[in-house]
């Protein structure tokens, strides 16, 4: 299932309109659907005259005066939670980083608005993104993007103290960001939900919600989750004998909660690579780091799984690879050179590695039966599932 074939219709002009005169805001001088979309967002681009710029704050004007903003339309994947939890994600590193992200000009989550669609208004950075520059960039400048991601990235982990959960980040009704549900791209999306699952089940009862007091907790929901979805699909009834087993890891889990919550939760991009970061060509500095819809607040062992950081978007993947490695390792002497230990603390301990193992198999499990996907797979990951149980002597 491709995520972009449930993205909304395309949007007249004049509903467009619409929905900047429900918003108080100035008539566009034009409005320009871009041709190539996000996975989850339709995008239009919209220009104004330099006349009305100072009511668009706090966009930016261009060397002309006039203001181009950025409109993103969410499709249904995710009812809500995606746009509040980026909104919310996107206010926070304003207020309390030096990270650039766009500036939220508006914003809805609702979907009740003149275009029937949650969408967020963005200012529109300068730059181009660095994963089409990286092929023609020269190793200094690519060395230097990397030195400024590890600044954003040590800077984020500096605010661990902060955070007392697992989950994302949400708007409270006085303004301030706080802790707010998970939002994974794992999980079930509402058009997989019916065309897989059909009317009786909902988003509610095939996702975590959350927000999670600590690391043990929100991997205990998780199973409970995939316990729910093996007893109910068809297409996973040979795995119901794991049903006790789970229930019995989870009593165990909270045994050894004390050893498995050894942990820092930190605020994590979880897709940091080349494609969400614009820079400027010439200089290389980072004008803006994008996509921040899944951004959570994680266990730190889990801050880049599945090891997104520094990739430069080449499908070449050995190339890449190879590419990501080299960069890591500048990304782990300069972390060394702070002494910030990041990599040191990332690491897992072999009972949180054999828990997340669990979590991430069952996941992958239940992903793909329900779809009739990688059927040889499904035998190895349980495999592995068991094998990780039975670390915890289950």
């Amino acid at each position: 299932m491709n995520v972009r074939d449930y993205l909304p219709n395309s949007l007249s002009n004049e509903s467009i309109r619409q929905l900047l005169r429900s918003l108080r805001l100035p008539e566009p001088q034009s409005i320009r659907p871009l041709d190539f979309s996000g996975e989850y967002h339709a995008i239009y681009m919209i220009s104004f005259f330099p006349n009305v710029a100072a009511s668009l704050l706090p966009a930016q004007p261009t060397s002309d005066g006039s203001v181009t903003l950025v409109l993103r339309v969410s499709g249904k994947h995710y009812p809500h939670i995606k746009t509040a939890n980026e909104v919310a994600v996107m206010t926070w590193l304003h207020e309390n980083t030096t990270i650039p992200v766009p500036a939220v000009i508006r914003y809805d989550s609702s979907g009740e608005n003149p275009i029937g669609h949650e969408f967020t208004l963005l200012e529109k950075v300068s730059g181009e993104s660095a994963d089409k520059l990286y092929p023609s960039l020269d190793a200094d400048i690519k060395k230097k993007l990397v030195l400024q991601l590890t600044a954003f990235v040590i800077e984020l982990h500096s605010h661990s103290q902060q955070w007392q959960h697992v989950g994302g980040l949400r708007i409270q009704s006085d303004g301030t960001v706080g802790p707010g549900p998970v939002l994974e791209e794992t999980m079930w999306q509402i058009p997989a939900i019916q065309k897989f699952w059909g009317q009786d089940e909902t988003s509610d009862t095939l996702n975590i919600s959350g927000p999670y007091t600590c690391y043990t907790e929100y991997a205990s929901a998780h199973l409970k989750r995939y316990q729910y979805a093996i007893s109910k699909h068809p297409s996973l009834a040979s795995m119901r004998d794991l049903v006790p087993r789970i229930d019995a890891l989870i009593s165990v889990l909270e045994k050894h909660a004390d050893t498995l919550n050894k942990t820092r939760y930190i605020l994590a991009h979880k897709d940091l690579h080349f494609g969400n970061v614009m820079c400027d060509p010439e200089t290389g500095m980072i004008t803006a780091v994008l996509d921040w819809e899944f951004s959570a607040v994680v266990p730190i062992q889990l801050w880049n799984r599945p090891s997104a950081f520094l990739w430069n978007c080449d499908r070449n993947w050995p190339l890449s690879k190879s590419e990501q490695d080299i960069w890591m390792k500048v990304f782990s002497d300069e972390c060394d050179a702070r002494s910030v230990p990041i990599i040191e603390e990332a690491r897992a301990s072999p009972l949180q590695e054999a828990m997340q193992d669990v979590v991430d198999h069952l996941r992958s499990i239940v992903e793909v039966a329900p779809r009739g996907i990688q059927e040889d797979d499904v035998p190895k990951w349980r495999a592995v599932v068991e094998a990780r149980m039975e670390k915890f002597g289950v």
